[in-house]
């Protein structure tokens, strides 16, 4: 039986209009990858990706407003397959109703992220007030926070997540796990940092977890890290992601999903994982997509 799936992290990179300093040093992404690109993926040996969610590009500072632009006006576009997109916004900025309250109400614009595991935001950025006081706005407005950050520093995320319960927090890519750390003694204490993250934010109902954002699809190397974080938040609070096209630096979105479908193949929840659960933390119109 086929299995439908939407995908809740990919992105576009047109780098003839969008600037991303960092995809210039990675060869196999420095080049425009469009829509068109992905939607020749869609259709795999057993599974069809029915809709996706853009997230934001990291853009130079200038081109921010240009970015959400561009990613709002691809919701009206292209409502047949982008059905969600993430937008920018900078937490740290006192200011940061007014850079968002323009695209508030704008059917798919579902929340904004702001990158935290970057080297110019130190541990406990997501703990400054004014991040805090961001956070518990985007909940004000219907919005989410999706959050990216080092595996050694969900704690810091738990904070932020018990401070702001009205707002939905979406974990990006599993916490960044490193797949090669979990047998490697020396690195013990990045892995029980790790897990111990995810064990406190699964315990608060205002967190989900995207399972993606490993560098390895080999099912057997990868399940324990997946099966923990479905032991912590359980069956309706993760979600599928490729996180295409920086899966590529690795692995192969159909490696990724081919994985993906074999881990979840005999779990009675299978399609809340693939794509029933992101319908109804993105708010997706119910009508066009399988029920």
């Amino acid at each position: 039986m086929k299995q439908f799936i939407i995908d809740a992290h990919f992105h576009i990179f047109d780098s003839n209009q969008f600037t991303v300093e960092w995809v210039k040093e990675v060869e196999i992404l420095n080049r425009p990858i469009l829509l068109s690109e992905f939607e020749d993926l869609r259709q795999g040996e057993g599974y069809e990706v029915i809709g996706g969610v853009h997230i934001e590009l990291d853009t130079i500072p200038q081109q921010k407003k240009a970015e959400n632009d561009y990613f709002t006006q691809l919701l009206k576009d292209r409502k047949d397959f982008v059905k969600a997109a993430i937008l920018y916004a900078n937490l740290l900025d006192p200011n940061m109703k007014d850079f968002i309250k323009d695209y508030v109400g704008i059917a798919g614009a579902a929340g904004v992220r702001h990158i935290l595991h970057v080297p110019d935001a130190p541990p406990k950025t997501c703990l400054e007030p004014v991040f805090i006081n961001n956070v518990k706005a985007l909940g004000k407005m219907g919005l989410h926070f999706e959050a990216c950050m080092r595996s050694t520093e969900l704690l810091d995320l738990y904070e932020l997540a018990v401070q702001c319960k009205d707002t939905l927090i979406v974990l990006n890519h599993m916490g960044l796990p490193d797949v090669s750390a979990q047998q490697d003694k020396t690195r013990k204490a990045e892995v029980d940092m790790w897990k111990e993250g995810i064990q406190q934010l699964g315990t608060l109902g205002n967190v989900v977890c995207k399972i993606s954002g490993l560098s390895s699809a080999d099912v057997e190397e990868i399940a324990p890290l997946v099966e923990w974080c479905i032991e912590h938040f359980g069956e309706n609070r993760v979600m599928f992601d490729s996180n295409f096209p920086v899966c590529n630096i690795n692995i192969s979105f159909p490696a990724w999903t081919e994985a993906m479908i074999k881990i979840f193949e005999n779990k009675p929840y299978r399609d809340l994982f693939f794509y029933q659960n992101a319908i109804e933390i993105y708010k997706m119109e119910r009508h066009e997509l399988p029920s």
